[in-house]
């Protein structure tokens, strides 16, 4: 009954089964928790494990997996921790099962290291992992984008004599497509020929997808009638990764044909097809007629006309790789803008009061007549950041409410930089700065804290290159919050102000380059591409895909050499600054200095003409 869905009907059952004083087992409460826990009914499978207890039944190790495994399908890990901790206390030691649905839950919630411990685990025991195991191992290595770990496991597994099956092919195979490899890729398919493991549909769903990715509809069309030839039917998947990829391309006659050969097959079209087919025909459409400079409210009549959605004829994709580059270009230059200032200011205080004298400031006035101006570098990062905060919540320049958690996060760091700027300016228009700038201090340090806590977390789902350059910008955002934290102990320390002003203008630069390198086509580097609006997958961000490990690494040395030549082009521009002022207060110096013998020698010459006229 559990098995084709009839649980309530099983717990009638059940009950009835005790009435008639027949005294269940652990098998009984097992068959009735996993058909509760197929049905998602969770609270229901542990009041049967509760009822087990309190009638002195022991659970046993299916119990636990039945358990455990659907807590994970509903991203409880704490409380699937909970549950392996139980069965050690219970004297219950995890067998194969139990470790498979383990390291299974753990690589879908991205936690590699975790499962790949637990793997270690296994073979500590004497436990010998399964296909199921390695699965999963190579499954969360591709969503991570670790192709060459992914591939030397492969190799490990066949010499162990693991045979490997289609799921695992295509877990690998789906890694390689999205990292745009498709020669390995095809390789893989053509090494399952060997291996006499049959492809499914999800294989040539996985290739065709892949090469639509790219760009290469006629390679996805070709894998179609391979299926077919193979006789692998076609489902809705095949159908509508086609139609998306004529679409994006503008081969509307071509996507409309693929759509009819889905009806007259018998395929009724999703939503999916719809979509695909409405998004191109209209982008089509109006990219046509904005080409013979029609006007926006001409193309929202048309496109009202024929009961579509307008749009501006700005493709989607290339929409959402301006929305990454606002991210980092803009946000990049207020920083380099902000830095800039703090460090020619930082700079020159020192110089004026000198080394015994120095004391930093979290902001700097501007020298102006007009006396509204002189508070210009609060209201610019107050102004700003309530400005970034809104163009996240509006995903520009997609401009519609954004509920992506990422947004939220970048959101968030702005809210606590306006926080801060607020502050600091209410304090100084009330007069109250010296008395407050202790606590003015400590918010500038938490606006680094907080941003290298969000930076730390949100770059865990950013993988592969652009996961690297994130790491980087942590390194950068930890000297600030070490800088701002011995700035706000010292406040007579130059070094530490003066290190906070370049860390702050180095965060801002690399911010940019980020932006460049990331969401640029011609500055991605040579071998990797841009995934334009394919750039999440799992809640893992990769903006940057390599095609073989040697690009990977080529692109990661880049990103090494980048940052050591702007910190070399900043370090280089400060001792110019430096020096620059050290000459000027030198001139000024030598300057008062004859000034002052000057002075003492014309009082001298008094007093000695009053000497002879006292003493004649």
């Amino acid at each position: 009954m559990c098995k084709e869905g009839r649980v309530e009907e099983a717990s009638v059952l059940f009950g009835k089964m005790e009435e008639d004083g027949l005294v269940p087992s652990a098998v009984t409460y097992n068959i009735l928790i996993d058909g509760h826990c197929n049905k998602g009914d969770l609270g229901r499978a542990f009041g049967y494990r509760e009822e087990m207890l309190r009638k002195g039944i022991m659970p046993t190790v299916s119990t636990y997996n039945l358990l455990i495994h659907e807590l994970f399908m509903e991203c409880r890990v704490a409380e699937a921790d909970d549950m392996v901790k139980e069965m050690g206390e219970k004297g219950m030691s995890p067998d194969a099962v139990t470790y498979n649905i383990l390291i299974n839950g753990y690589c879908r919630s991205g936690n590699a290291k975790k499962a790949f411990n637990l793997h270690d685990e296994m073979l500590t025991k004497g436990i010998q992992p399964t296909r199921v195991t390695y699965t999963s191992l190579i499954y969360v290595l591709s969503k991570r984008n670790r192709m060459k770990e992914a591939d030397d496991l492969f190799v490990k597994i066949k010499h162990r004599g693991v045979l490997p099956d289609v799921i695992m092919f295509n877990a690998l195979i789906d890694g390689h497509c999205a990292n745009g490899n498709m020669e390995r890729a095809l390789l893989l398919l053509k090494e399952m020929d060997r291996m006499k493991v049959p492809p499914d549909e999800v294989t040539y769903n996985t290739l065709m997808q892949g090469h639509c990715r790219e760009g290469k509809v006629e390679e996805a069309r070709g894998l179609l009638d391979e299926m077919k030839r193979r006789g692998i039917k076609p489902d809705h998947i095949s159908y509508n990764t086609l139609i998306s990829g004529y679409s994006r391309r503008g081969d509307m006659k071509d996507a409309f044909r693929v759509r009819d050969e889905m009806l007259r097959i018998g395929f009724n079209p999703t939503l999916l097809t719809y979509n695909a087919l409405i998004q191109g025909d209209l982008e089509c459409v109006t990219t046509h007629i904005a080409s013979k400079n029609a006007s926006a409210n001409t193309l929202r009549y048309l496109s009202s006309a024929f009961g579509l959605k307008w749009k501006h004829p700005w493709p989607l994709k290339e929409k959402r790789q301006w929305a990454h580059l606002w991210d980092t270009v803009v946000p990049g230059l207020a920083l380099t803008l902000l830095g800039l200032w703090h460090t020619i200011n930082t700079i020159r205080a020192y110089y004026l009061s000198g080394s015994g004298n120095f004391m930093s400031r979290f902001w700097y006035p501007l020298k102006s007549p007009l006396s509204k101006l002189e508070h210009l570098e609060l209201i610019f990062v107050l102004s700003f950041s309530v400005f970034a905060i809104f163009m996240q919540v509006l995903d520009f320049p997609l401009l519609h409410f954004s509920f992506k958690l990422d947004n939220f996060e970048h959101a968030t760091m702005f809210f606590h930089l306006a926080i801060f700027a607020g502050f600091a300016l209410s304090a100084e228009l009330t007069h109250s700065s010296e008395i407050l700038s202790g606590v003015c201090r400590i918010l500038l340090a938490s606006v680094f804290g907080q941003q290298l806590f969000l930076l730390h977390y949100h770059s865990t789902d950013h993988v592969g290159l652009e996961g690297h350059y994130h790491w980087l910008l942590q390194l950068i955002v930890f000297v600030s919050l070490v800088a701002a934290l011995s700035t706000a102990s010292s406040p007579t320390s130059f070094p530490a102000a003066l290190v906070l002003s370049i860390s702050v203008l180095f965060q801002g630069c690399w911010f940019m380059n980020m932006g460049f390198v990331l969401w640029v086509p011609r500055f991605v580097p040579v071998g990797c591409i841009v995934q334009l609006g394919d750039a999440s997958r799992d809640n893992m961000h990769g903006a940057v895909t390599c095609a073989t490990p040697e690009a990977d690494l080529r692109a990661r040395a880049l990103a090494h050499l980048q940052f050591s030549w702007i910190l070399a082009g900043i370090l280089i521009f400060i001792g110019c600054i430096c020096l620059k002022f050290a000459r000027n207060f030198r001139a000024r110096g030598r300057a008062s200095e004859y000034e002052e013998l000057h002075i003492s020698g014309a009082e001298i010459s008094v007093a000695m003409t009053g000497f002879k006229q006292v003493h004649p």
